[in-house]
Formats: structure tokens, sequence, C-alpha cells
């Protein structure tokens, strides 16, 4: 009767043993697919919003590239009227309706640009505050995953693989993420204001590689977005002032046309 006893109970510590090393395996699975389903949802995040911006700028640029097309054709209309036979109330007039589609043109070039700012601005903090929220979805999902009990008949069998499962350390707090700097037009005199505002720290319970590996994978996207965001306030930046330095060129030489033609009569 106790040699059966003692085989019952090495049945059950072979059985507890293997079954322990089943979900110690399973759960390194998990561990492993965790951190990669975490760089999907975090890169498709990040194409979304990149999309997202690039298309609310791609808006704003056609209209006020419509407003350019406008502008230029009663530009060519004035300048084809514009003729040194013309009497000194005809010029004045014509002089008077170039010079509204100059401010007119000014206007929206400025205009334009304020939005493309604010789209900047919105999408920028669109994006920081809906990744910090998707990274702390994560974090609690990583914090939530179970860790097998390793009992004294399985551990000198497992201590090694639990130790490699999640290398687990105590909880810890992950800094939140910078806002992007707003996009504002600066002179010398009024350098742009450094932002240092940052979205709430994230405190989990342990530290695992899988937390590890959804805060590289969130900063690696943070750093991403910030380039398409640099480049984008660069574009806007250049092509404010190349536009209105080429209409500055023309207003000039719009005057001095007008002068001429005026001290000829």
């Amino acid at each position: 009767m106790q040699q059966r006893l003692l085989g019952y109970h090495e049945q059950s510590r072979t059985l507890l043993r293997t079954s322990t090393e089943e979900v110690v395996s399973q759960l390194s699975v998990l561990e492993e697919l965790l951190p990669s389903l975490a760089a999907v949802l975090i890169s498709n995040h990040e194409q979304r919003q990149g999309a997202g911006l690039r298309e609310e700028m791609g808006g704003v640029r056609l209209k006020l590239k419509h407003t350019l097309v406008a502008s230029e054709k009663e530009k060519r209309v004035n300048v084809r009227q514009l003729r040194a036979s013309l009497r000194d109330e005809d010029l004045q007039t014509l002089s008077s309706r170039e010079k509204l589609r100059q401010q007119r043109l000014h206007s929206n070039i400025c205009t334009k640009h304020l939005e493309l700012q604010v789209c900047l601005r919105v999408r920028g903090e669109e994006f920081v505050t809906s990744l910090a929220s998707l990274t702390e979805q994560l974090l609690s999902q990583l914090d939530n995953q179970p860790i097998p009990e390793v009992t004294e008949a399985a551990a000198p069998h497992l201590r090694s693989d639990v130790g490699t499962v999640s290398m687990e350390t105590s909880s810890r707090v992950w800094p939140g993420i910078p806002y992007l700097p707003a996009p504002t037009s600066c002179t010398p005199e009024s350098p742009p204001t450094v932002t240092t505002a940052t979205t709430a720290a994230t405190t989990t319970s342990r530290c695992t590689l899988g937390h590890l590996a959804v805060i590289e994978q969130r900063d690696a996207a943070v750093k991403r977005f910030e380039q398409l965001f640099s480049s984008e306030v660069s574009l806007l930046d250049n092509d404010q002032r190349r536009r209105l330095s080429e209409l500055q060129i023309w207003i000039t030489h719009w005057r001095q046309q007008i002068h001429t033609l005026t001290h000829t009569h």
C-alpha cells in the first residue's frame, strides 16, 4: 500500500512538473508575441496619424493653390491692360485694382500659413495624446499577464526557465511623452518658445522585457513622427517666405511700371 502511495505521489510530482513546464512554455511564447503585437499596434497608429496629418495639410495647400491660380489670372489681366496709352484716371483705377489683388494675395498666403500651423499643432498634440493612451493600455495588458507560481516540487527544473520568461523586477514609473513644439513664426527679436509639457507618467506594477519593448517602440514612433513634423514645419515656412518674397518683388516691379507711365504722361 505504501509503495502504491509513493507511486501516486511520484506521478503527481511528474504531472505537476509537466503541467508547470507547459504553462511556462506558453507564457514564454506569449511574452515573445506581446512585444511584436505592441510594435504592430504602435506602427499602425503612427501610420494612421501620419496619413491624417498629410491629408489635412494637403487639403489646406490645395485651397491655397486654387487661390494662387485665381490671383495669377487676375494679375495677367491687369498686366495686359497696362499700357502707355491709358488715361491718368484709367491708370489709377488699374493700379488700385492690382494693389487690392496684391493685398488679398498677401492676406491669403498668411492666413493659409496660420491654418497649416494650427493643423500641425492640433495633429501633433493628437498624436502624442493618443500614443500615450495606447502605450498605457499596452503596459496595462502586460501588467495583467499571468506569471506561473513555481512550487518547491517544480522549482529545481523550472527556476532558470521562469527567470527567462519575464526577467521581472519591481514596479516602475515610465516617463510621459513630450509634446511636439508648436510651429510659430519667429524673428531674432522673438525666438520660438520652447515647450517642455509632457503627457502623464505611467506606473506599472512590474517591469519586464515586454514593458521595455513597448516603451522602446513608443519612443521610436515619437522620433519618426517628430521628423515628419519638423519636415512639414520647414516646408510650410519655406513656402511662405518664398511666396511673400516673390510677391514683394512683383509689387516693387509694378510700382516702378506705374511710376514710369505716370511720369511719361
